[in-house]
């Protein structure tokens, strides 16, 4: 019974989308966050994939005056062909989000320095493009969709968190 289902899953696989058969891929990128006000961040990104599951690490940073803001966040992922395209694919998971906010002054007289640290658990929803470039190497496109709950500890549930993201990178499959 174990073999029959084994079967079925990789005629599944290699009927929807030869490209989540590879058994270990790897990848970096250049990103681009949103946040709900319009504005777009720059960053970077890290992903590692086995089978049909992926897990990507954003990184976002920005510096004004005393002040830094980081946003990091973590996605695991499950990947489904979509029958648009075979180099088309959704991913649906979940997010864990860090962001840090950091005030340093240079005045010396007083401490007037603050650091400050959120974390959040969410749902992802994205879809990707791939294109082979070789055997082994892929370049992609995506966007992510990450939306959390805004008050878990507040309270406050009639609101939520999102971050956007566009992606783009390279990658190789072992």
């Amino acid at each position: 019974m174990r073999t029959c289902h084994l079967r079925v899953a990789l005629m599944v696989c290699l009927a929807g989308a030869p490209s989540l058969c590879y058994a270990f891929r790897t990848g970096a990128g250049l990103i681009s966050l949103e946040e709900g006000d319009d504005r777009h961040r720059p960053g970077v990104m890290v992903s590692m994939g086995y089978g049909a599951w992926e897990s990507r690490f954003f990184y976002v940073a920005r510096s004004f005056g005393p002040v830094l803001e980081r946003s990091s966040l973590l996605t695991v992922a499950g990947l489904y062909p979509l029958p648009v395209s075979r180099y088309v694919q959704a991913l649906t998971g979940m997010a864990v989000l860090n962001e840090s906010t950091d005030i340093t002054y240079t005045i010396s007289d007083a401490n007037f320095d603050k650091s400050d640290s959120r974390y959040n658990v969410g749902l992802l929803l994205g879809l990707r493009a791939t294109a082979e470039l070789t055997k082994t190497v892929f370049f992609q496109l995506g966007w992510d969709a990450a939306i959390f709950p805004a008050g878990i500890a507040g309270g406050l549930f009639l609101s939520t968190g999102r971050k956007q993201i566009l992606f783009t990178g390279m990658g190789i499959r072992w």
